[in-house]
């Protein structure tokens, strides 16, 4: 074979294609797993922010319950203490 053959010039043309393609396919090999990984990584994310957003739900209904049950207590207290003061006030009086 001569270089000014078509033939040589085909076969010298194959081979300088092959490995740019082999090279595509191993970048579009290794883009395909990044985009697995992210695609994981990106499902986990989803899955611990439902989580989170689950227990910042129950922990807004906890502190409302608690905030609830603090005004009632406090309203007590109240009721308590004017009571107290009243039964001084009868004290002073008789």
């Amino acid at each position: 074979m001569e270089e000014g053959d078509d033939t040589y010039e085909g076969v010298v043309m194959y081979h300088g294609i092959i490995p740019e393609r082999r090279r595509s396919s191993k970048v579009i090999e290794l883009s395909g797993y990044e985009m697995l990984k992210l695609r994981i990584t990106l499902q986990k994310m989803k899955e611990q922010n439902l989580q989170l957003a689950q227990s910042n739900s129950q922990m807004q209904t906890v502190l409302r319950v608690i905030k609830e049950k603090q005004k009632v207590l406090n309203h007590e207290l109240a009721c308590k203490n004017g009571v107290v003061i009243a039964k001084n006030l009868e004290l002073e009086v008789s």
